[in-house]
């Protein structure tokens, strides 16, 4: 019997969101959201995002790129987003960003973007990660660099390759 695979999906049908009030654990000494800390969310967020696109297994494969923009507060709100911004047969750029906003004002800035790559496990002969279309003209902008992204994490993954071979145990 001839497994039925769907082949696209729109970035509504996988994307995620995440909010958090800052509280004193999350601080560094400087009295910012510890950066792993934020990593950590994206690294969650980010998961969901994947595990929801590909319903079955993933792992992550890499973070290609992370900006810390602006400093997050004690008691600022942190609000992430993320979705699907490209796919390969076997793999899935997730776009996160995390906009942080001030309690008492309301302002609102961006604290963080990035993008993080997610592997799926377990693939049944045939199948492939359903490729992806986007909704919203932010979706769609970010959307066009896929190719060029995906190019140069490849230089990357080939350069990284050379360092194993000097990296000492």
């Amino acid at each position: 019997m001839q497994e039925n695979f769907t082949t696209t999906k729109k970035t509504s049908d996988s994307k995620c969101f995440f909010s958090h009030a800052t509280v004193p654990y999350d601080l560094n000494e400087g009295g910012s959201v510890y950066g792993a800390r934020l990593l950590e969310w994206a690294d969650n967020l980010s998961g969901l995002v994947s595990i929801k696109h590909r319903r079955g297994s993933v792992t992550t494969a890499s973070f290609d790129q992370f900006n810390f923009v602006n400093p997050i507060q004690l008691g600022d709100f942190i609000f992430g987003e993320a979705f699907i911004s490209g796919t390969g047969d076997a793999s899935m750029e997730i776009f996160l960003k995390f906009v942080g906003e001030k309690s008492v004002t309301g302002e609102k800035y961006l604290a963080a973007f990035g993008f993080v790559t997610y592997a799926a496990k377990k693939l049944k002969p045939g199948e492939k990660v359903p490729k992806i279309i986007g909704e919203t003209d932010e979706e769609l902008s970010i959307m066009q660099g896929y190719e060029e992204r995906k190019k140069i994490i490849r230089e990357k993954i080939e350069r990284n390759k050379a360092l194993t071979e000097i990296i000492k145990l």
